[in-house]
């Protein structure tokens, strides 16, 4: 180029390769796609009701908290907080450790989850209190009687061969349900509530709440990405932009397009082929000499078909994912509830932990 084309020469390197080069593997899950796994993992005569449960609800929970595979094995019964909150505590336990001290955090699920996973998830925890005989039992154990916890390796391996034979082309893995939920996270940062409602089929009242819980309330002057990073367990947010944060772009271009700027007739000349007439008769409003950037957005959009988004929240069909949210109380949870109760835990809190109306609790104690 630079011999027969008068081209300049390049004095440095378009790309810096190096050994320690980090190669990402990004990937996103659609909330389609999303749905489509549970309803496969439901179907599977393979696995027993336990298993189907147990391993819903950390599919449920890797793509609402974006958790890793690792912190969600080594989730106990005691990390899940007896409020109607359901706060979750991620921390250094017998199970496994932390991926790093920044990993330690807490999620507070009744904001995070959709309402019918939320039910779901309560209804689990009913269940495993009843079961188990110590509080520091996993929370999704291997097997329904068990004090060992989801093997990992497994659990990877199972619910990739289910991604892979729903959208073989894509290669997921279950690492991208952290990848989706910390870029979906981004719109919640720059509140864009409306578009993160229809990707994420959440209602934006619930949305709105979280962003406060989470991100922090509008008034407050605390940085929103070093929150977004607490969130997921990185030490900065550098961390969280360079692996996971893919929507940069798109929120990029929301942004542009919300400036009330304008843009000169040759400019949009040139951007656009157009010839000068074209562009006072398409783009130039009441007789002025420039473009407002909302009518050349407007355009360029009415040149390419657009993606109909469906408006959201729709509810969770539970049973087309084979789960009953309707609980029957057996006699091993009403002697465990008594048991705990003459041990004086409150009654509110039995409640909460067993996932039973305090009025059934009354009438027994």
């Amino acid at each position: 180029g630079v011999k027969h084309y008068n081209w300049p020469v390049l004095t440095e390197e378009l790309c810096h390769h190096t050994r320690s080069s980090q190669y990402v593997n990004a990937g996103y899950i659609s909330n389609q796609l999303y749905m489509r796994i549970l309803a496969a993992i439901a179907n599977d005569q393979q696995l027993d009701a336990s298993q189907k449960a147990s391993i819903k609800l950390m599919v449920i929970l890797a793509y609402r908290t974006g958790l890793r595979v690792g912190e969600l094995v080594k989730l106990r019964l005691c990390d899940v907080e007896d409020s109607s909150v359901r706060t979750i505590f991620i921390v250094n336990n017998k199970i496994g450790n932390n991926k790093s001290i920044s990993a330690r955090r807490k999620l507070p699920l009744l904001y995070l989850l959709h309402p019918d996973e939320f039910k779901l998830f309560n209804n689990w925890c009913g269940e495993r209190s009843a079961l188990a005989i110590y509080a520091d039992e996993p929370l999704f154990p291997a097997k329904e009687i068990t004090r060992e916890p989801f093997n990992q390796q497994k659990l990877s391996r199972y619910v990739n061969s289910v991604m892979r034979s729903l959208c073989p082309h894509l290669n997921h893995t279950f690492h991208h349900f952290r990848h989706s939920c910390l870029s979906n996270f981004q719109f919640l940062v720059e509140r864009e509530y409306e578009i993160l409602s229809r990707l994420v089929n959440l209602d934006v009242r619930q949305l709105t709440a979280l962003s406060q819980k989470v991100i922090a309330h509008p008034s407050c002057a605390i940085e929103r990405y070093w929150a977004l990073a607490q969130f997921a367990g990185h030490a900065c947010p550098s961390t969280s932009f360079r692996n996971y944060l893919h929507f940069n772009q798109w929120i990029l271009s929301l942004k542009i397009a919300a400036q009330n700027t304008s843009l000169s007739k040759d400019l949009c000349k040139n951007m656009l082929n157009y010839s000068s007439k074209k562009v006072t008769r398409r783009l130039i409003e009441n007789g002025s000499k420039v473009v407002s950037y909302s009518s050349l957005n407007q355009h360029v959009t009415s040149l390419f078909p657009l993606i109909d988004m469906k408006p959201v929240s729709k509810p969770i069909d539970t049973t087309s994912l084979g789960v009953d949210v309707r609980r029957t109380t057996t006699i091993m949870t009403t002697y465990k509830v008594l048991e705990q109760y003459q041990d004086d835990l409150a009654i509110e809190t039995l409640s909460i932990r067993f996932n039973l109306p305090a009025e059934k609790i009354q009438r027994w104690v």
